[in-house]
């Protein structure tokens, strides 16, 4: 219930006062919004002990110890890494009350986690249970009771206290005074009051007790139906394809046992992505393998030929043996490293090879010639392999977050050719010597070659021609040079990484402010109805989320809560089934989107979000304005804005700012509550139990996690109408219950 601007002032400043003074913090990024303070802080690239900027991190929190008394829980520092993603979701849903979903839901979640390589499994779209004690406003007054009070009694109530040891001669007994909560009747039946007479006031008697969930802030659709979807996040050394399979088979096994009424649906399956990333550069490695040793076999006698191909695994698997040692795994982005190097691993075994069976070939004895060969080219073939690795080098130091993931290209490629260098003067010379031998005349040596003699007569007739008119030959050769590099300069766009790959985008709505979280849900059905059309071959499944807006990969620092946002992430089908790339698709929806946005006029906002591949990942541009004013930060933001929607190619433009919901502001007389014996805390507290509920007690159940909260507040047609202010009863010390009108106005 905390708005923004409280938020701002008792709790993220608090937090950013302390956070500013920890060592090798880049960057500091706050955002306060309704009830939560979200603080993201980025770590220096080159801060030499990350682990320990964390922990002074977390002692900064700690070291925050006056945070307002209606903070719930202390601020949980959370480390962001990559290691740690989810893998795959899985959407309960069906025609069956909340309870029992929540029952499959609970069960399957325990299920997953068990899997191998599984770090948690989150839920989306569950709500916890709890007990609301609804007292009735006309009987609290007639029986001269509050709040306050009937929180008290159920809080004495609900007790479960040791007593210590009783010995009776050979026996012991363990003495335990019971009093806990285990069904709603006992709620009910909580003494209020009760005098010497016989006569009590029960809970029962002025209030009503429901055993229901905690209300909605969030809610979730699979496809359009009311799901919980369970989130599979995987460990940082886990197995992402294995995990997948697993998962895959332990919800097979569950749906045998589980009703029929249940329908799981697997979505964002990320495992899929990367076993066709995986395919593609098997398949390309294969390829390319093939080509190599087919061309060294169509060049070269077939005994230097074999013995030069048997390089290829020698290098590659002293380079994986070596990537090992440092910490490394077969990822996308080492397998394209080898991918890259696969063709220049034999170039230093082609030269040694050939100048060796060359002198073979003139009569010396293997053994001789491959002393001989190897030695006269070995200056030539090492200048080749370290220019080639001075190439990739510089790659080695590129900074910043790209530069982490480029790294280990070159590293992997030069650790291949080193090796390559090593197998070719090592390994090489020694297989020549022992399983070429002399040909048995000049006829047979020469037969491998009579193919290439018309190849030679006409490239000698271009190398004439080109020596006979070098001035042309070298003017054509320059300018040539120069369109190339004037179509890379001004005609051919720059693009790192490509978006022909994404197969995910979303649509994000935000309606007025005050919109209750019911309405919005209402109001985002045309979308989903607009979204569910979208042909098969292009969509595999929609997402949609009501009350909360982020990024869908991972942490987003620009995540927003409220009641009047919802997203629906839309996911494609794979790229290489369909015709169409996301931008194209959202370029074809556009027009049908901006005419519902027309249709709504509850809809400030509706636009999609484009997905990028990367690194880096997030909004292709994102500018922020700091300040102290509010009012001009607006006025900066929207120039900004009106200036980015002027230029070509940029698309739905949007704002981080929010003003947040309406507020009714209760301002406290302070000498009519001092001399009705009431302070400005007292009524603040009394009027929070009121429309967020006091929380009275928690009832345990066998599950360490499993606590049920049990709230105190009025009911929700008395609560929610401007007319309560006019009814409510605050108690002072005394127990008088003073009306709040009284000592109160209200402003809007």
């Amino acid at each position: 219930g905390a708005s923004a601007e409280d938020v701002e002032k008792l709790v993220t400043a608090k937090l950013e006062t302390e956070l500013r003074e920890v060592d090798d913090i880049e960057e500091i990024y706050s955002a306060s919004i309704e009830g939560i303070s979200l603080i993201t802080l980025k770590i220096t690239l080159d801060a030499k002990d990350k682990r320990k900027v964390t922990n002074d991190i977390q002692k900064a929190i700690d070291r925050v110890t006056d945070l307002p008394e209606g903070v719930d829980d202390r601020p949980v520092v959370t480390e962001i890494t990559s290691g740690k993603m989810p893998v795959i979701k899985a959407a309960l849903s069906g025609q069956m009350e909340e309870g029992e979903l929540r029952a499959l839901a609970d069960n399957l979640k325990d299920r997953l986690e068990d899997i191998d390589g599984v770090a948690s499994v989150s839920r989306s779209g569950w709500r916890d249970e709890e007990y609301w004690v609804e007292p009735d406003l006309a009987k609290m007054k007639e029986y001269h009771v509050s709040i306050e009070e009937v929180m008290d009694s159920v809080a004495k109530r609900n007790i479960a206290i040791p007593g210590g040891k009783l010995r009776d001669n050979n026996r012991e007994f363990i003495v335990r005074t019971m009093g806990e909560f285990t069904t709603q009747e006992e709620i009910e039946n909580v003494v209020i009051r009760a005098n010497d007479q016989g006569n009590w006031l029960k809970v029962k008697d002025i209030a009503f007790v429901r055993h229901t969930f905690e209300e909605e802030t969030k809610m979730n659709r699979v496809l359009g139906t009311r799901s919980i979807t369970l989130v599979v996040i995987k460990r940082e050394k886990g197995d992402a394809i294995k995990i997948v399979a697993d998962v895959n088979k332990v919800i097979a096994e569950f749906k045998k046992s589980a009703s029929d009424k249940l329908k799981i649906t697997t979505f964002h399956d990320l495992s899929y992505y990367i076993k066709r990333r995986l395919s593609v550069l098997k398949f390309n490695g294969t390829v390319g393998l093939l080509m190599v040793v087919g061309i060294l076999f169509l060049f070269m006698h077939p005994i230097p030929a074999l013995m030069t191909s048997l390089g290829i695994p020698a290098a590659m698997l002293t380079t994986m043996y070596v990537m090992n040692l440092f910490g490394m795994s077969i990822n996308l982005i080492t397998m394209f490293g080898l991918i890259v190097v696969l063709g220049m691993l034999v170039d230093d075994g082609i030269i040694i090879s050939e100048n060796v069976y060359r002198y073979i070939e003139k009569g010396m004895s293997p053994r001789e010639a491959a002393v001989k060969g190897a030695t006269e080219v070995a200056a030539p073939v090492v200048s080749t392999v370290l220019t080639t690795i001075a190439a990739f080098t510089p790659l080695l130091f590129m900074s910043g977050l790209l530069g982490k993931f480029v790294r280990t290209i070159p590293f992997v490629i030069i650790i291949a050719l080193a090796a390559s260098l090593l197998e070719a003067f090592i390994v090489l010379p020694s297989h020549l010597a022992d399983f070429c031998k002399p040909p048995k005349s000049v006829v047979d040596a020469k037969e491998k070659a009579h193919w290439l003699v018309g190849l030679r007569e006409r490239y000698r007739k271009v190398l004439d021609a080109a020596l006979n008119h070098r001035y042309k030959v070298a003017l054509g050769t320059t300018i040539i040079f120069i369109m190339c590099i004037v179509m890379a300069k001004f005609f051919i766009p720059f693009i790192l990484f490509s978006s022909r790959g994404v197969e995910q985008f979303a649509i994000r709505a935000e309606a007025k402010d005050g919109i209750s979280l019911e309405r919005m849900s209402e109001l985002i059905v045309p979308v989903e109805e607009f979204v569910s059309k979208i042909p098969n071959e292009n969509m595999d499944s929609y997402e949609t989320i009501i009350g909360e807006m982020s990024e869908e990969r991972g942490f987003d620092p620009d995540a927003k809560k409220g009641s009047n946002l919802a997203l629906v992430n839309i996911y494609l089908t794979p790229s290489q089934g369909r015709k169409k790339t996301a931008k194209e698709i959202i370029e074809e929806l556009r027009p049908a989107l901006e005419k519902i946005k027309d249709q709504i006029p509850e809809f400030e906002k509706l636009y999609f979000r484009e997905l990028r591949e990367g690194p880096p990942v997030g909004k292709a541009i994102d500018v922020r304005v700091r300040g102290e004013d509010f009012s001009v930060i607006t006025d900066i933001i929207s120039k900004i804005k009106g200036f980015l929607q002027g230029i070509d190619g940029v698309q739905d433009v949007s704002d981080s700012y929010d003003l947040g919901s309406q507020e009714l502001r209760i301002h406290i007389d302070e000498e009519k509550a001092a001399s009705a014996y009431l302070t400005v805390g007292q009524i603040a507290i009394a009027v929070r139990n009121v429309f967020e509920g006091g929380l009275a007690t928690t009832i345990k159940r066998s599950k360490a996690e499993d606590e049920i909260k049990v709230l105190v507040r009025l009911p929700k047609e008395q609560r929610d109408t401007l007319m309560v202010f006019n009814n409510l009863l605050i108690p002072n010390k005394f127990g008088n219950l003073i009306p709040l009108k009284e000592v109160s106005r209200i402003e809007e």
